[in-house]
């Protein structure tokens, strides 16, 4: 990805609005890329202390471990969209081979060995 890139993608990060995929590229980029981490860093800083400030509670926040806190809750979520589609394939997969299976049986093609009860 490149810079330009990744830098227009700041705001939709910014409101959870990137593609699985586009996300997956925006945070390795900006892992990877001082400048853009920066960038990023900058746009966080200012859009979370604004929503403090609407807030008006009084507390203190530490706003660069919020955006290093964001970025792992994201690559987390990605990693556990990534394991569920991965064992959604392979019981799609094993449906379609019992499937299979079961067909090739029925039109005696296979012949299971049958144990009574």
């Amino acid at each position: 990805m490149e810079c330009k890139h990744a830098q227009s993608l700041i705001p939709q990060y910014l409101t959870d609005r990137l593609s699985p995929g586009e996300l997956e590229a925006f945070i390795r980029h900006v892992e990877e890329c001082p400048e853009c981490y920066d960038e990023l860093e900058t746009y966080f800083l200012l859009n979370r202390a604004l929503k403090f400030l609407d807030e008006e509670n009084g507390t203190s926040y530490n706003l660069k471990s919020l955006l290093v806190k964001d970025l792992k809750a994201k690559k987390h979520r990605l990693a556990r969209r990534k394991r569920r589609q991965k064992i959604w394939v392979a019981f799609c997969a094993l449906s379609i081979l019992a499937l299979l299976a079961a067909c090739l049986d029925a039109a005696g093609v296979l012949k299971f060995p049958y144990f009574p009860l």
